[in-house]
């Protein structure tokens, strides 16, 4: 975690990138299945007030496999990349993400940070509605970005396979959340 004073004083820094990744997930109508909740991007609240020198990465689209089953489903490793190096991020780069929902897309984008081998990467503690409630400043400022190259080090045993999840629930020694 990061707080909002070290972020504040940190805008400026040249290798630091600062990702919004704000999703919502969208109930189904009243009396529809109760699982087909609906996914959407928060770009529009991005563009609408972000961290100043925050840029959108898209959980949604392009930070899933949108071609799964599944919503959310892992990128492949070259997706991944592409999408990071579009965001001007190398595997130098410190990463900053926050979220509008309560830091669950945030953490998500860690995790995938670091699944796919980036370690430099830290959450904002209090996400978005932290920092307004600071009173800080927003931008609707979208950066221009040089793209740059994240050359991506999966790591498998980040990732649990439908075996492995039902391997944890028979054995009792893990906790499947």
């Amino acid at each position: 975690l990061v707080s909002t004073e070290w972020l504040a004083s940190h805008l400026d820094d040249a290798n630091l990138r600062i990702l919004d990744s704000t999703v919502y997930l969208r109930a189904p109508a009243p009396n529809a299945d109760r699982r087909n909740f609906t996914q959407e991007s928060g770009r529009a609240d991005y563009e609408a007030g972000h961290v100043p020198g925050a840029l959108f990465a898209d959980l949604v689209r392009d930070f899933s496999d949108t071609s799964a089953r599944f919503p959310f489903t892992k990128p492949s490793a070259e997706q991944f990349a592409a999408s990071l190096g579009a965001l001007g991020v190398d595997n130098s780069t410190h990463v900053v993400c926050y979220d509008g929902s309560g830091t669950m897309w945030a953490t998500r984008m860690w995790w995938l940070l670091r699944a796919f081998g980036h370690d430099n990467a830290s959450v904002l503690d209090g996400g978005i509605k932290k920092w307004n409630a600071e009173g800080r400043p927003l931008s609707t400022e979208i950066p221009a970005v040089q793209p740059a190259r994240f050359t991506p080090n999966e790591r498998p045993e980040r990732w649990a396979t439908k075996d492995d999840v039902l391997a944890a629930i028979n054995d009792g020694q893990a906790c499947v959340i």
